[in-house]
């Protein structure tokens, strides 16, 4: 048998490979630098996006520090065996090879998945962003522009956290 584990390294420019192929199913995105950051296209700038070595991760800045990270996808362990590729943290939860034609498949279906429904559900012109702070934590929430008011209030009355900002996750145009 023929094993190969594709490290993480090897992942994140898989990643990044794809990426760079599909660009135009992200329509708007912007290469912030060469360190694997970008955004999109009137996306408020304290929000974005970075390849890491294991992750995608979409992260919140408020005053040039780093507020929250809201989302974490996972890059997938990729193992080869003969001509087919599998998920090794998918073999490790069931015990069995969902076997795949290529890297880029599982790529494809364990990440970009995801990263897609978020990004179609939350980079909307209707969401807000609200950025909280208690000691010791802080954190941001994603919501409609509509339950705002409502959200601040029940966080003050809940947790005693205090909302601190409001932006828009959407730049006007």
């Amino acid at each position: 048998m023929n094993e190969h584990k594709l490290e993480y390294k090897s992942a994140r420019k898989l990643f990044m490979q794809w990426f760079n192929k599909n660009l135009k199913s992200f329509p708007g995105i912007r290469i912030k630098n060469e360190n694997n950051t970008f955004r999109f296209k009137g996306m408020h700038p304290d929000i974005e996006f970075q390849v890491g070595f294991i992750d995608i991760d979409v992260i919140f800045y408020h005053e040039g520090k780093c507020w929250d990270i809201i989302l974490v996808a996972d890059l997938p362990e990729i193992e080869k065996e003969d001509d087919a590729y599998f998920c090794k943290e998918c073999f490790k939860q069931t015990g069995k090879k969902e076997i795949y034609d290529s890297a880029e498949a599982i790529l494809e279906d364990h990440t970009v998945k995801s990263l897609r429904r978020w990004i179609r559900r939350n980079l909307r012109a209707e969401k807000k962003v609200l950025f909280f702070k208690d000691p010791g934590v802080s954190w941001v929430e994603i919501c409609d522009e509509g339950e705002v008011e409502m959200r601040i209030k029940s966080i003050k009355e809940e947790d005693n956290g205090l909302a601190i900002s409001l932006k828009p996750m959407i730049l006007e145009r």
